[in-house]
C-alpha cells in the first residue's frame, strides 16, 4: 500500500471515530444522560458491530438514530436491572468493610468485589448480546450476558486489557473523552466478541 493511501485510510478512520463518538455524546445528552446512557450505547454498538463485521459504511447518524429510538425503553429496562444488582452489591460491600472484622469477613469483602467485577463485565456484555442476539425479553438479554462473562475468561482478560489501554490513552490526554472515549472501547469489545459469538452459533 502506497503512503498516500495509508495516509487516507487512517483519516477515514480518525473522521469515522470522531464523528461517530461524537453522535454517541449526543444521543446520552438528549436523554438526560441518566435516561440516554444505555440506548445510545447499544446504538453506538450497532454501529461499531458493522465496522467489525466490515460494513465501513454503514451511515452513522441515521443507524445510530434509528437503534436510539426502538431500544430506548428495553434499554433502560436493562440498564435498571443492572444498577439495581450492583447498588445492592454495593451496599452489601458496604457493610462488611464498616461493621464486620476478621478473616471471614475479608473473605467475604473480596468475593463481593469480584461479584462487582462480574456485573461490569455483564454490563459491558449486555451490548453486545443485544446488538447480535435475536431474545424474547430483556431478562434473557441479561442472563446471556452474564453467561458470558462467567464463561468467556479469555475474551474478559482482552477486554479489560484493552479497556485499561483506553483508559491508560484518555488520560494522558483528556481531550480524546471527546473524540475515542466511548467508540474505541465499543470497536474493541465488539471485535473481540464476534469470535465468540461465531463459535456460539449453531452449525
Amino acid at each position: 500500500m502506497k503512503l498516500i493511501d495509508k495516509f487516507s485510510v487512517i483519516s477515514d478512520w480518525i473522521i469515522r471515530l470522531v464523528w461517530t463518538n461524537l453522535v454517541w455524546l449526543f444521543l446520552v445528552l438528549i436523554g438526560g444522560i441518566a435516561l440516554g446512557f444505555m440506548p445510545a450505547t447499544v446504538a453506538l454498538f450497532t454501529i461499531t458491530r458493522k465496522w467489525a463485521r466490515g460494513d465501513l459504511d454503514a451511515p452513522v447518524w441515521k443507524s445510530a438514530w434509528q437503534t436510539y429510538k426502538q431500544v430506548f425503553v428495553s434499554a433502560n429496562l436493562a440498564g435498571g436491572i443492572f444498577a439495581a444488582i450492583g447498588i445492592f452489591l454495593y451496599a452489601d460491600l458496604r457493610i462488611v468493610f464498616e461493621l464486620m472484622h476478621g478473616f471471614w469477613s475479608t473473605i467475604l469483602y473480596f468475593f463481593l468485589m469480584f461479584l462487582l467485577f462480574l456485573v461490569a463485565i455483564a454490563f459491558l456484555q449486555y451490548f453486545t448480546v443485544f446488538v447480535h442476539f435475536q431474545m424474547k425479553n430483556v431478562r434473557a438479554y441479561v442472563a446471556q450476558a452474564f453467561l458470558l462473562a462467567i464463561t468467556s475468561f479469555k475474551n474478559t482478560f482482552m477486554i479489560v486489557v484493552g479497556l485499561v489501554f483506553c483508559a491508560w490513552l484518555i488520560s494522558k490526554m483528556p481531550a480524546f473523552i471527546l473524540f475515542i472515549s466511548g467508540v474505541l472501547p465499543s470497536y474493541w469489545i465488539m471485535k473481540i466478541n464476534l469470535h465468540r459469538f461465531k463459535q456460539m452459533e449453531p452449525k
